[in-house]
């Protein structure tokens, strides 16, 4: 026999308040019982220190990965954290750990609430069963179904429910604030390290993918510049259409293009770009790279190719994929890394010593390879997961330099090209004074060159001279350089070449004699032994372990070493002035 509509309805919202009390219950102890677990966890780790109670620790302590937690969480914010992570973890557990309440056992909560002596749990068994009494009982039922009050047979005390995980997680709160952070083993300090080590990789990382994002924007392996392109284009228009009669309309028109071609070199420009670029290179510093690959660096510079940096950015590229490949396991696997890591370091410092020292500190590409010097650093820093992502970001740092390269060759080439175009203006200036500017003189010429070529000779014609830099006494169209020499004139010159060789290494035999030292090639040789030494210095000060304190001293002693005072004669008084 079926249950009636009247106390099937009150059975059912008695079990489900049944059903909402359990969860609540079990609700309050999940929430009790996780507390106290992060108490323990809060006051072992502030206490001890082996595991910092940060953000970062007790996401992963509750199992909430989807939390990324950053560095700028505080206190207060890790208390909510805290706080949020413990009822949804609470929540979790209950909705996988509760019962759902049977029609027999709200059945029975009726009875012992209203004294019906089983007429509930009596009506839930009549379904299958035989006997006249089915009747009777199923009319009792609907006749007390309408006293009877579910909120009254299963109470909700809310307040009194909410109570204790309340006070649980004041109390938690109140153990994260007022619980200070020991630090007896120092394993604060390092994960704080390694905390700061990988986000000062990710930031770095960060910063060479928008500088690799702009640089892609760029068409970099064109010979110039959009801008650069434009303006010369423009200016060659402009003196094809030049004319002898217009003299004050063509000078406003060279005076607009000259402004605009200064405007980009200025912005474009750098006192020591330029210096490489005018060829006067002359500085050493401690520990530089040997002096012919230094000198092939700067003259495929001045020409505007890199070639060479980028093939020896490509070597580096090489020797970073053979490491990475490289296991620490066995001692051969972990020489050989200690041996490409050095190499690797000596490599970066010294195109980052060539970026700095003539080009500019503040250059993209000395802030590139000085990120990648940084990050191969932290590659062998000893902690595996920081090596892993310092050797990814290296390889991304190693592409962005070369792009850095390009990009640095075509502002060689810009600053080149300007210049050409701000001579070939100036002559046309000089013919437009004289009334014989002519856009037909040029109307063939295509290249820069053909231009200034066109316009010399024209210079020549009208006996005209522009004075284009230092030069040889200020005069002429060309760059300068040295006086030509008479070879028709007789001298008793003898040319000789010393066969002695001046070299690092064991004095074997020394002589002294009387008389005056020959100067030139023995000065060249004795500097270029002293380059040898302090690059050997360099190296071992790389290679080995040596205290911070003591490097800059050694330095010193060496560099002294090229800067000794000439030796005074007997007869020279000590105070006497230096020529």
């Amino acid at each position: 026999m079926p249950i009636p509509h009247g106390p099937e309805a009150v059975l059912a919202r008695v079990a489900s308040r049944m059903r909402w009390a359990d969860w609540g219950r079990r609700f309050s102890a999940s929430v009790l019982s996780l507390s106290v677990i992060a108490a323990i966890a809060v006051l072992a780790t502030r206490l001890t220190g082996l595991a910092p109670f940060t953000a970062e620790t007790l996401v992963t302590l509750l199992g909430l990965p989807a939390i990324e937690a950053a560095s700028w969480i505080g206190v207060g914010s890790l208390v909510i954290v805290s706080a949020a992570g413990i009822l949804i973890l609470a929540a979790a557990i209950t909705l996988a750990w509760h019962d759902r309440p049977s029609v027999s056992e709200a059945a029975r909560a009726i009875d012992r609430h209203q004294g019906t002596k089983d007429l509930f749990l009596t009506l839930t068994m009549l379904e299958g069963s035989a006997g006249i009494y089915q009747p009777l009982v199923a009319r009792d039922a609907v006749a007390r179904a309408d006293d009877i009050q579910p909120a009254r047979v299963v109470p909700l005390p809310l307040r009194r429910g909410l109570t204790r995980p309340a006070l649980c997680l004041v109390g938690l709160a109140a153990l994260v604030v007022c619980v200070p952070q020991l630090d007896p083993f120092g394993e604060v300090a390092r994960a704080d390290q390694t905390r700061t080590r990988h986000r000062t990789l990710q930031q770095q990382a960060d910063r060479t993918r928008r500088r690799a994002e702009q640089l892609a924007k760029d068409d970099a392996d064109a010979k110039n510049s959009l801008e650069v392109k434009q303006a010369i284009e423009k200016l060659k228009a402009a003196l094809k259409k030049v004319k002898p009669g217009d003299q004050k309309l063509n000078q406003a028109m060279l005076l607009q293009q000259k402004k605009q071609l200064e405007d980009i070199h200025n912005r474009v420009n750098s006192p020591q770009l330029q210096r490489v670029l005018n060829r006067n290179n002359k500085g050493r510093q401690f520990g530089q790279l040997e002096t012919p690959k230094l000198q092939k660096w700067t003259r495929e510079l001045q020409r505007g190719s890199t070639e060479s940096l980028k093939r020896e950015l490509d070597k580096l590229k090489q020797d970073l994929k053979e490491l990475t490949r490289l296991d620490d396991n066995d001692s051969e696997s972990k020489q050989r890394r200690e041996e490409l890591t050095r190499k690797l370091q000596k490599k970066i410092r010294d195109i980052q010593s060539f970026a700095t020292k003539n080009l500019d500190s503040k250059q993209p590409l000395s802030s590139a390879l000085k990120r990648a010097r940084q990050q191969l650093k932290a590659a062998t820093a000893g902690d595996k997961e920081l090596a892993r992502k310092a050797l990814q970001h290296l390889t991304e740092t190693m592409d962005l330099a070369k792009q850095e390269l390009q990009q640095l060759a075509q502002t060689a080439r810009d600053l080149q090209d300007i210049e050409k175009s701000l001579q070939a203006m100036k002559m046309a200036r000089k013919a437009n004074d004289k009334g014989q500017l002519d856009g037909k003189l040029v109307e063939n010429a295509k290249s820069l060159d053909d231009y200034r070529e066109l316009y010399s000779q024209l210079m020549q014609q009208l006996g005209e001279t522009v004075s284009e830099g230092e030069g040889t006494g200020n005069r002429g169209i060309g760059k300068g350089g040295e006086v030509p020499e008479d070879d028709s004139t007789r001298t008793n010159f003898k040319k000789e070449l010393s066969k002695s060789v001046v070299s690092a290494g064991k004095v074997l035999l020394t002589l002294k004699t009387k008389g005056q030292s020959d100067s030139g090639d023995v000065k060249q040789a004795y500097r270029k032994s002293i380059t040898t030494i302090q690059q050997g210095v360099s190296e071992a000060i790389d290679k080995e372990e040596i205290p911070k304190g003591y490097i800059e001293g050694i330095k010193r002693y060496f560099n002294s070493l090229d800067d000794a005072p000439k030796p005074t004669s007997p007869d020279t008084p000590a105070n006497a002035p230096k020529k």
